[in-house]
């Protein structure tokens, strides 16, 4: 079960995901999960057209904001298919990438800048270019069929968001910083 999480928007990379499932192993399935929108309805449109709708490719319903992580934990693989298309998508750092982590699932990513970087510093998944359509059934293809790697990633994921990764840890300087210039004299 290979899972994007998320909302729905034009140039997230969804289509060309959707275009790869047709080139993947019979045994991979792919789970889009958000809230609805009229670009959720498009996609569902183009499922349902490539003969794959509830047979490969699934919509789940989305969950709270609370459960998310939950929710992801239930996957094989977390998918960040956001092309570099735009700064914003080159360099973000989407909520989905430290959930994936503190779900303990690996992380199939799209060749960002910042994804990237963090998904090969922590061992935490593969990292390719989707418009590599190919390269990505290969990478889907490779992930379905090897439970040791995927394990191996989930668990060097979650020791990544423990250790380097999380909010609470990152956020650390910046309160203690707000604090000295809130106590200043």
């Amino acid at each position: 079960m290979f899972l994007f999480q998320g909302g729905f928007a034009p140039g997230r990379g969804l289509e060309r995901l959707i275009e790869a499932w047709g080139h993947v192993d019979e045994g991979a399935y792919l789970l889009l999960r958000g809230p609805d929108n009229e670009w959720k309805s498009q996609l569902i449109r183009q499922v349902r057209k490539s003969g794959m709708l509830d047979k490969r490719i699934f919509f789940p319903p989305p969950v709270d904001e609370a459960d998310l992580v939950t929710a992801a934990a239930h996957a094989d693989v977390g998918i960040v298919p956001y092309p570099p298309t735009t700064l914003n998508y080159a360099h973000c750092s989407p909520n989905k990438l430290s959930q994936y982590m503190a779900a303990e699932i690996p992380i199939l990513a799209n060749k960002t800048d910042f994804v990237a970087e963090l998904v090969t510093k922590g061992h935490c998944g593969v990292v390719v270019d989707f418009g590599r359509l190919h390269e990505l059934a290969e990478a889907i293809n490779k992930l379905a069929a090897n439970p040791e790697m995927r394990l191996r990633y989930a668990l060097a994921g979650k020791e990544f968001y423990l250790r380097e990764f999380n909010w609470q840890l990152v956020s650390q300087d910046f309160y203690l910083e707000v604090e000295k210039m809130i106590t200043l004299p």
